[in-house]
């Protein structure tokens, strides 16, 4: 037994407090009330943003919404992403019940009056036309879109055309 007295007086004081230091911080990380950063969810899946909040350490609870977008997607979180909150504290989740969503059709190498009309057919709102010189297309036609085509969009999005001088 003195020999064991002896050993640990020959220990110098500083990594004895330094460890015993690491080891309280460690035990309370893990602790339930300890603070964690809240993860960034909005734009996610419902499900995406769930796992993301569940490996940080938190619960969800979600607030359906009428709104823009894919149903299912995250609009917007409360406490806001890097936010420090209590481990096992809930992220309130507003998530949209989604707008009906439409493809925008393929419009390029139309004259600009066709183009438009398609649009507007397919239950988007004709946008802004935007003439450049181009050899991507004959005057008056569309080459492009912003959204481009196939592009999945809410009902009643502007599509802005982009054609030839």
């Amino acid at each position: 037994m003195d020999r064991l007295i002896a050993l640990v007086k020959q220990i110098p004081p500083g990594p004895v407090v330094a460890a015993a230091a690491i080891a309280l911080l460690a035990a309370m990380a893990t602790q339930p009330g300890s603070l964690a950063h809240v993860p960034e969810v909005t734009g996610a899946s419902v499900q995406a943003a769930q796992a993301r909040a569940a490996a940080a350490g938190f619960t969800t609870r979600v607030v359906l919404k009428s709104g823009p977008g894919a149903a299912g997607t995250v609009l917007g979180q409360q406490p806001a992403s890097g936010t420090l909150a209590a481990r096992r504290s809930a992220v309130v989740l507003f998530v949209t019940k989604g707008a009906r969503q439409v493809g925008v059709p393929d419009v390029r190498g139309m004259p600009v009056a066709e183009a438009r009309r398609v649009l507007a057919q397919a239950e988007l709102t004709p946008g802004d036309v935007t003439y450049k010189p181009t050899r991507r297309a004959e005057p008056n036609r569309v080459y492009a879109t912003d959204p481009p085509p196939g592009a999945t969009v809410d009902v009643g999005t502007s599509v802005h055309v982009f054609a030839a001088t």
